[in-house]
Parts: structure tokens; C-alpha cells; sequence
């Protein structure tokens, strides 16, 4: 595993920089190598605990399953604590597969291993816990922070497009690159009995010192392709800000804070006119596969090449992407802060995360259900019967084109048929059965 050290003689994020990108969700292709950063940046050791609140806004078209998102927060009053978010890959929609079964199925064995050891795991290790246990289809990206309180250390581990900050008086102290293999699609995590796949040996894994008052943003790509970084700094410090001064404590402040970043995030994920972080990169990818099209024309021999190359650099023509992406939003705030000072909103923020995390089960167990049915049905001697055609519901293929995808999924799930896929999926799907 490579290591990488920086002494305490650095300042601020300058020196950083070959760790980030520009953008922050989209770096160069990360080399497939375990990479730990050691940042030793000044902290302050001993008696920390994370102060965390936690928002999520499922995607729209996702809500009644509860989105694809997972995530989990120890908050220990002794001190330390550990928050994570593991995003569920949303490609096997197309396949019938919700990746939202196994993100929270990889969650909760991660959480239920950080509950037994605490810091004697490291996150890295709680991955690959999770990983190596969660026996379902699909896939996730994933990021898990953790500190040990007893001596302030902060230490991280990052595998996809998920991803996270630190900030210290106002400042971006570190941050994580986006780890893809090309553009749109990140490392992720799946079954590693069923598919190749990434492993925890592939995360970027970071160590820092911490001192009290540090705020540390965490969240899955749906508030990283939305809102540019320094808006993410600027709108922590301002809600923490208004909130603390209009009488919030510690905990109301950083969830002031997460439900800023949250709704900011949604509202820019449907504004269609926005020049997104994730929009310009569309752009920024068009241009490279533009480029190279024109490379490929001049590169004919003779002047045919030539000629075809000025009509190329006249017919291609680079178009602007605009829009926000459409995801789940789940955002994390946490500060650093003495166990001794916030008793009392130590307290508050663990019975919010648990109670955040309720639902969360209920969609696991109620998903899980689901699954087994739908695998015991595969195993069973006789098919499942096709359903019939109703004669109560006929449609023309024209009528079936004009649906939107809410519409097509009651009236498939008014067949009894699977209600996943993209619209062309669906489509077929209901005129299979109910087109005259």
C-alpha cells in the first residue's frame, strides 16, 4: 500500500491539491492500488466525539422504496464515533435489480461490525466486512469515516463517487477525489460470488488529525453532481451560523446545516437550466470524444484527410450540457467537538440517527421479502403462469408511448408485473400484456 505524508509544516489545501480534483466529483482514473494519505496537519488530540446530524431526500421517482441510498452514524458520548454512506449503483434498474436492497443490506453489516469492535476496525476494514457478507445482486459506492477519540484521529476510507470534506475556520482542509473508471461509472461493490468486482484493497484511505470545531461534510453523489464545493463550505458555515444565532444548539445547527445542503442539492437536481458540477463534466467529456473524432478523420492519409478533417472541424460542433442529475441526497454534517461540552446533544443526535435509520430497516426487511420470494419463484418446478390480458385495460402501442413512467409502473403493478427498468423497459413490459 502506497503512503503518502505530509508534515505538519503545510498549510491549507495548496499543498493538497494533487489529491483533488478540480471538480470535486471528477478526477483523473485513479490507479486500481490501495492509496493511504497520512495528512498530519496540526490536530489536537484526546476527548473528541463526532457531533453528527444526517438528511436524506430520496430521488423522486424512488421515494415509496425509501431511494437507493444507505447510511449509519455511531454517536458515542465517551467520545470518537464513526458515519457512513453507501450509495446503491441505480444502472441495475434495467435489469430489475434494486441496488438499494444492497446498500442497505451493506450498511447495516457494517454497522452492527462497528458497534461490536469500535475503533479497533479501522474503515477500510469495515467495507470489506460488509462487502465479503452482502450475498445480494447489485452494487454500491461507499464512504466511511471514523474517529478515535482518544487521540483525535480522524481516518477514512473512499471507493466510488461518493465522497467527503474537511473544513477548518472556514477553510477546505482535505477532500476526496472521485475514483472512477471512466466517466459515469465509479468503483462500486457488488456480490464478489456473483460478478468481478472492486474491492476495499481498491479505497483511497486518508488519516488526519483533528481538533474541536473541525466540520467534516460527507454525502453520496446526489449533493456532490449538484452543488459545487465551495458552495457546500459556504452554506455549512452560514446555516451553522444563523442557526447557533438564533438560539440552536450544536446538533440543530450542523442538521440546519445537512438539510441546507439537501435541499439546495434537490432543487439544482431538477433545475434543468443549472450548470451543474456534473453537467459540465458531460461537457467536458463530449469535448474529448468530439476531439478525438476529429483526430481520427485528419489522421486519413493524403488530402482526402485533409479535406474531410476542415468539413469535420465545421459539421462537429461541441453542445453545452445543462441540468442538474436526478439522484438520491444523503448529506452528513459532523463537528468535532469535547464529549464534556455537548452531553446533551450527543444525546439528541444519537436518538435522531437511530430514529433516521428506522425506516431504513423496514425497507431492508419488507426488500429482503421481496427478493426471496422472487428467488424462490425461479426455483420452483413450474413457471410462474404469464399474467392475462384484461380486457377491462387495453391500450393502443400509442397510448403505451404517451405514458410517463409513474403511469406505466401502477398499471404493471396492477398485473403483478415488475415495476423496474427504463422507459422503454416498461414500455414493452405493459404492452406485452394490455396492448390490443
Amino acid at each position: 500500500m502506497q503512503t503518502i505524508s505530509f508534515s505538519t509544516s503545510l498549510s491549507r489545501p495548496a499543498q493538497l491539491g494533487a489529491l483533488r480534483s478540480t471538480s470535486r466529483r471528477f478526477a483523473a482514473k485513479t490507479p486500481r492500488a490501495g492509496l493511504q494519505v497520512c495528512a498530519l496537519l496540526g490536530g489536537q488530540g484526546g476527548g473528541l466525539a463526532f457531533l453528527t446530524a444526517i438528511k436524506n431526500t430520496p430521488h423522486p421517482e424512488k421515494v415509496a422504496k425509501g431511494g437507493e441510498d444507505a447510511w449509519f452514524a455511531r454517536i458515542d458520548p465517551s467520545g470518537g464515533g464513526t458515519f457512513a454512506v453507501a450509495d446503491g449503483v441505480g444502472g441495475y434498474d434495467e435489469y430489475g435489480v434494486d441496488s438499494g436492497l444492497y446498500s442497505k443490506r451493506f450498511m447495516q453489516l457494517a454497522m452492527e461490525r462497528d458497534a461490536e469492535q469500535g475503533a479497533a476496525v479501522d474503515p477500510a476494514e469495515l467495507i470489506d466486512y460488509a462487502h465479503q457478507r452482502t450475498k445480494l445482486p447489485g452494487a454500491c459506492t461507499a464512504v466511511c469515516l471514523q474517529l478515535d477519540g482518544k487521540n483525535g484521529k480522524l481516518s477514512v476510507a473512499n471507493l466510488g463517487d461518493s465522497g467527503f470534506a474537511v473544513v477548518r475556520d472556514g477553510e477546505l482542509l482535505l477532500d476526496s477525489p472521485a475514483m472512477q473508471h471512466y466517466f459515469d461509472c465509479p468503483y462500486q461493490l457488488c456480490n464478489p460470488d456473483a460478478a468481478p468486482s472492486d474491492t476495499a484493497a481498491d479505497a483511497m484511505c486518508f488519516e488526519l488529525d483533528v481538533k474541536e470545531g473541525d466540520i467534516i461534510v460527507a454525502g453520496s453523489d446526489g449533493l456532490l453532481d449538484n452543488v459545487f464545493q465551495q458552495d457546500i463550505i459556504d452554506i455549512v458555515q452560514a446555516s451553522r451560523k444563523n442557526a447557533l444565532s438564533s438560539g440552536s444548539n450544536s446538533y440543530e445547527a450542523n442538521l440546519a446545516a445537512a438539510s441546507a445542503l439537501s435541499k439546495l442539492a434537490y432543487e439544482n437536481s431538477l433545475d434543468e437550466t443549472y450548470e451543474s458540477p456534473y453537467a459540465m463534466e458531460c461537457t467536458k467529456e463530449q469535448e474529448l470524444m468530439l476531439e478525438a473524432q476529429k483526430d481520427k478523420v485528419k489522421s486519413l492519409p493524403g488530402p482526402f484527410g485533409k479535406a474531410l478533417g476542415g468539413l469535420a472541424n465545421a459539421a462537429l460542433q461541441l453542445e453545452c450540457v445543462l441540468g442538474g442529475k436526478t439522484d438520491d441526497i444523503t448529506v452528513l454534517v459532523a463537528t468535532v467537538e469535547s464529549p464534556q461540552k455537548v452531553k446533551q446533544e450527543l444525546a439528541q443526535a444519537a436518538a435522531a440517527a437511530e430514529a433516521s435509520l428506522e425506516p431504513v430497516i423496514k425497507q431492508l426487511a419488507e426488500g429482503l421479502k421481496v427478493y426471496e420470494a422472487k428467488e424462490a419463484a425461479k426455483n420452483a418446478p413450474l413457471k410462474k403462469a404469464k399474467p392475462e390480458r384484461r380486457d377491462d385495460a387495453t391500450f393502443t402501442q400509442e397510448e403505451i408511448a404517451k405514458m410517463d413512467k409513474a403511469t406505466l409502473r401502477q398499471m404493471l403493478d396492477s398485473y403483478g408485473m415488475p415495476t423496474s427498468g427504463k422507459l422503454s423497459v416498461l414500455q414493452e413490459r405493459l404492452a406485452s400484456v394490455a396492448c390490443e
